[in-house]
């Protein structure tokens, strides 16, 4: 079954602390229409993938269909889009502000945002590294390597012996 675009919001918005529902950050369908769509084509870029979405507003959906693990690293990889937006206003931002308590120090917000980003990057990049290795790992097992006639190679590599001498 195909997955909709506007299915995945929720998540994302859990993955990048968007969940106060009366003081949302960004529109469901700034979502729908921007940061799941990054999210897309970063994890297409990162996984050699051909992900597209079709169709447009809330039945727009994922072709082909996503599997469980690559619906994971999507959202991850929305995450990282939408987050990268932020770790630039918060760096714009980072300013210390002036209120009645005294100033109020903002400069610590754009590293614990870029934290997030690299923390998610990081899972995204062991997952691509783990399915290149699964990917050799699968056309290795397939090759047996096969003696010549003479049985001195193995597909071209000779054989060696080791002799214990005193």
């Amino acid at each position: 079954m195909s997955v909709l675009v506007k299915d995945l919001i929720d998540d994302v918005r859990s993955l990048v602390g968007d969940e106060n529902s009366s003081a949302y950050r960004h529109s469901d369908t700034v979502y729908r229409d921007k940061k799941i769509p990054a999210g897309m084509r970063l994890f297409n870029s990162y996984f050699f993938q051909r992900y597209e979405i079709l169709g447009s507003g809330d039945s727009a959906y994922f072709s082909p269909d996503l599997t469980d693990k690559d619906k994971e690293m999507l959202l991850l990889c929305a995450a990282i889009a939408t987050l990268r937006g932020e770790y630039a206003q918060a760096a714009v931002d980072a300013v210390a502000v002036s209120n009645p308590a005294g100033k109020t120090d903002l400069t610590k917000i754009p590293k614990a945002v870029g934290a997030v980003v690299q923390n998610y990057l990081s899972e995204v990049k062991r997952e691509r590294l783990r399915r290149a290795q699964k990917k050799v790992e699968k056309e290795i097992a397939g090759k047996a390597l096969k003696s010549t006639a003479s049985g001195d190679t193995a597909e071209g590599l000779p054989i060696v012996t080791i002799v214990k001498t005193k």
